[in-house]
This record gives C-alpha cells, sequence and structure tokens, in this order.
C-alpha cells in the first residue's frame, strides 16, 4: 500500500485530497491524523463535500494560491464554519520571476519566498488552526512544498515523505488530467506538455530540502516564531 491508497480522503468535487499524518517520526511518534490535510481547489465542492468537511472539524482552510487563481475559481466553502486564509506561495515575486519549469519554480520558492513559506508554517502552529486544509490549484507543488516542510520539522523520514509527495502524480493521472488536456491547445505535444505539468520526481522534492538545508534554520530566519516549530510537534506528533 502507498500513500496515494492508505491517506486518500475521497471529497466530491476534487482530485487530490489526502491526510498527511499517519507516518511515523525519528523520535518514535506518529504524525497525527485528520488534523493536517493537503489539497487540490476547492472550487469544485459540493453540499456532500462541504459535509464531508464539516464532519472533518476542519478549523482552517490556508489557499496558496495567487490573486487571480482565486478570483477565476475561489474556494466553494459556502457556510462552513472555517477560517480561510488566503497565504499566497509566491507572494511578493515580480512578474517577470515566474518560473519557466518544475525546477525553476521550487528553486524560486526556497530562494525568493521563505517569508511566505514560514508565514504559512506559522498559521498552522497558531492556537485553534487544526485541523487545517493546505491547498493550492493541483495540490502539488506549492501544497507538496509546504507539507513537505511540515514533514521535515516533524522528522518524517525522509522515503516516507517523498512517497507522500510522489502520491500526487498518481491522484491527478485521471479526471485532474482530463479537465487540464480539455483547456490546453491540442497537438502532438499535448500529453507530453501535460506529463511534465502533472510529474512529481521524488528526486525534486529531494533537491529542494537539500537547497533548503536545516529546515527549522531556514523558516526562522525568514520570521518563523522561535515556539512555533515546538507547538506544532506537540500537537501534530502522538506517541
Amino acid at each position: 500500500m502507498t500513500a496515494a491508497t492508505t491517506h486518500a480522503l475521497p471529497l466530491p468535487g476534487t482530485y487530490n485530497v489526502r491526510d498527511a499524518g499517519g507516518y511515523r517520526t525519528a523520535d518514535g511518534g506518529t504524525v497525527r491524523r485528520g488534523l493536517l490535510i493537503r489539497a487540490d481547489g476547492l472550487a469544485g465542492l459540493d453540499d456532500a463535500g462541504r459535509a464531508q468537511l464539516a464532519e472533518l472539524g476542519i478549523a482552517t482552510v490556508i489557499d496558496l494560491r495567487e490573486d487571480a487563481e482565486v478570483e477565476v475559481a475561489p474556494d466553494a466553502l459556502g457556510d462552513l464554519p472555517v477560517t480561510y486564509r488566503h497565504l499566497p506561495a509566491f507572494a511578493g515575486m515580480a512578474a517577470e520571476e515566474r518560473p519557466r519549469s518544475l525546477e525553476d519554480a521550487y528553486n524560486l520558492m526556497v530562494d525568493e519566498c521563505g517569508d511566505a513559506l514560514a508565514g504559512v508554517i506559522a498559521a498552522l502552529a497558531e492556537p485553534g488552526a487544526l485541523p487545517a486544509v493546505v491547498h493550492c490549484t493541483a495540490g502539488k507543488d506549492r501544497t507538496g512544498v509546504v507539507i513537505a516542510l511540515v514533514h521535515s520539522l516533524l522528522g518524517v523520514d525522509a522515503a516516507d515523505l517523498e512517497e507522500d509527495y510522489a502520491a500526487t502524480a498518481r491522484n491527478l493521472s485521471t479526471g485532474f488530467a482530463d479537465k487540464i488536456r480539455a483547456t490546453m491547445p491540442q497537438g502532438e505535444h499535448t500529453d507530453a506538455m501535460l506529463t511534465e505539468m502533472l510529474a512529481c520526481p521524488p528526486e525534486l522534492i529531494r533537491a529542494t530540502l537539500a537547497r533548503i538545508g536545516n529546515v527549522e534554520d531556514y523558516l526562522t530566519r525568514h520570521g518563523l516564531p522561535a515556539d512555533a516549530a515546538a507547538r506544532l510537534r506537540a500537537t501534530l506528533i502522538e506517541r
């Protein structure tokens, strides 16, 4: 069984939702299930999907998308009693700096968006913030980096962290891929472009974390409050 099957949370109107919990940590604990959910966009939620989020007791939804993405496809949260936080992962980046490739995107997040990433982790560590959903459009790159940072802070084994990250490629390979394909110009390179767009190679998140170095030091340098990592560990790890 893989992370794609053991952590999946089928949610009507979505393609890539799963529990970031259930993994063992270096100190012998386990990441609690039901407190941190990673997801793709929530614009397609219907009443059944909203009811499921309510049953999960979600307190916070953190949206990592940029303003234009939110305007086109706002989260369909309805009257759910949640705190919605719009915290763009690429906040503050100039238009001319927009990434041209997956590798560029991850490098830019590390090099130019540390304050934004630290802000997301700080928001998750706030009292009462959990259970939380963290999402972008596909739940792949921006969400993938944020969840990898949390898993690193918690001491999740590198192999499990990479498997959790890579599971997205399988989750997006059917319905989500069809939706994106319908919006792309059709041609001989369409499938190759789509494959590259939806790729989640483990070596990419491995290289990203290597570029960061010590995750807690990196986030602290970018404004993470001194006690935030400890609070996340206390809340998210069961022993």
